[in-house]
């Protein structure tokens, strides 16, 4: 993988990394207006801040980046990088012991309930 991502070495140790690749025509062909393209990464941020929240909330670690070295994908993956191209990548792993945890008075296996607000 750190042939991909060069210089982010936490993607070295990565249970799952989800590349995610646009295919512009398909997009172009549903929405035809000019702003398709910018919709395709609006969608890929949305995407990638729910595989962070939910990875967050399983009490892994996740990680994005769009600093990939695109030739080397789109050629490992099949991609011409015109009409599909690679946008965004994300990955998850474990974090190590005594790390930050998305709410510290959660308790593993248990449902999270927010604290009760003491205003009244």
């Amino acid at each position: 993988i750190s042939r991909y991502v060069p210089k982010q070495w936490w993607y070295d140790a990565a249970g799952l990394v989800v590349v995610m690749v646009a295919v512009f025509p398909r997009v172009q062909a549903r929405y035809a207006f000019p702003r398709a393209y910018r919709a395709v990464l609006l969608e890929a941020g949305h995407f990638a801040q729910t595989f962070c929240l939910v990875a967050t909330a399983l009490e892994l670690a996740p990680f994005s980046t769009q600093a990939f070295n695109d030739r080397a994908l789109e050629r490992d993956l099949g991609l011409d990088g015109i009409d599909c191209a690679p946008i965004y990548a994300c990955g998850v792993g474990t974090r190590p012991d005594g790390e930050y945890r998305a709410w510290p008075e959660h308790k593993p296996g248990r449902p999270y309930r927010p604290p009760r607000s003491r205003r009244r």
